[in-house]
């Protein structure tokens, strides 16, 4: 366990993770849903300082489903699903937890196969609740809050070919609880996805694809921005095509190569690459007519071979407030909310 209990610091959301990006998959993964071994605490100093180690016995540990919330298994009962829509589930004041502060550890093995070799290996955990350290081959790779949002880390320096030991602490209660805080169900788990992915060094790193739409014409168009991940320069010459294709269009693409002038030194941003596509006449979304199109985004190498190809689901779509009213491609809108939070009866 850490010195510092990081999860009763507001100032410390997280270390080690990867920048939050856009949602786009890569191909080459794999899952590591299914049975892990789990071990429950009361509270996060009873956690022995061998719960990473890769040589720990952990075969008269429990097995438990990843994903799921131990709070919904009746083979941990000592800890129960809690709902509060006003007060708080613990008398204490921020930042600190409940004495009592349930603790589960999650190991299990991994196999980085040999085609991974050179590759840019990631940890993707889709949502974790409340807070987690993560460790690997019993070295520290992170700890993270925010559990309604996914958290990547870069294993590549911890990883090797062959069998490879991970290790998560998930604490159910922290500082970030208070502002969580709503009417809602408390869990405790990975409650969602996790799994592996590998990437070349050069890669891409983020998408930010802002269609827009003129209702009086009917014509689309959109600015893509695409972020490379690299080291030292390594991307320079590498190119990229970004692809729009919908109902009723003819495909339409961009394509550049990767300059100096790409890169952002004195900021630290690393390569970016800027795109405008004229769409012309194309279908709106609405909440009724959900239309969408799709844009892809290749990675291309200097030779100009694809190297990576990724894509997203776009739709375009005008959003405006005039006199007082909120139109959606020219045509005011009446909203109905519902207070929908993830919930599942079975699995929580």
């Amino acid at each position: 366990m850490a010195a510092d209990k990081h999860w009763e610091n507001p100032e410390v959301l997280g270390y080690g993770r990867l920048p939050p990006r856009s949602t786009f998959e890569h191909k080459d993964s794999i899952s590591l849903n299914g049975q892990w071994r789990f071990r429950r605490f009361a509270f996060p100093a009873d956690v022995p300082s061998s719960w990473s180690h890769p040589a720990l016995n952990d075969s008269d540990w429990q097995t438990i489903e990843v994903p799921s919330l131990w709070t919904m298994n009746p083979e941990v009962p000592e800890d129960q699903p809690i709902y509060t829509n006003v007060l708080m589930p613990y008398k204490t004041e921020l930042p600190f937890t409940p004495t009592i502060n349930p603790t589960g550890v999650y190991r299990r093995n991994i196999t980085i196969p040999k085609r991974w070799k050179d590759k840019r290996v990631v940890i993707y955990l889709g949502g974790v609740e409340n807070c987690f350290y993560l460790y690997c081959n019993g070295k520290e790779i992170g700890f993270s809050k925010d559990c309604r949002l996914p958290t990547e880390f870069d294993l590549t320096p911890y990883v090797h070919e062959g069998e490879n030991q991970l290790s998560i602490q998930v604490i159910r209660f922290s500082d970030s609880s208070y502002i969580e805080d709503q009417d809602q169900w408390w869990h405790a788990g990975i409650h969602r996805e996790v799994r592996l992915y590998a990437t070349d060094p050069v890669h891409i790193k983020d998408i930010f694809a802002r269609p827009g739409y003129e209702p009086s014409t009917q014509r689309g168009h959109l600015n893509v921005e695409v972020s490379l991940g690299d080291h030292n320069r390594s991307s320079l010459n590498h190119g990229v095509r970004v692809t729009l294709t919908g109902p009723g269009m003819k495909a339409k693409s961009s394509e550049t190569t990767l300059g100096k002038a790409a890169f952002y030194p004195v900021v630290g941003k690393g390569p970016k690459l800027q795109f405008e596509i004229p769409a012309g006449k194309v279908k709106p979304w609405s909440a009724e007519t959900p239309v969408l199109y799709n844009l892809q985004v290749e990675l291309l190498n200097p030779s100009g071979k694809t190297v990576e190809t990724t894509q997203q689901t776009i739709g375009f779509r005008d959003i405006r407030i005039e006199n007082r009213e909120l139109l959606i491609n020219d045509q005011p809108v009446l909203i109905r909310g519902v207070n929908r939070h993830d919930h599942c009866d079975k699995t929580g």
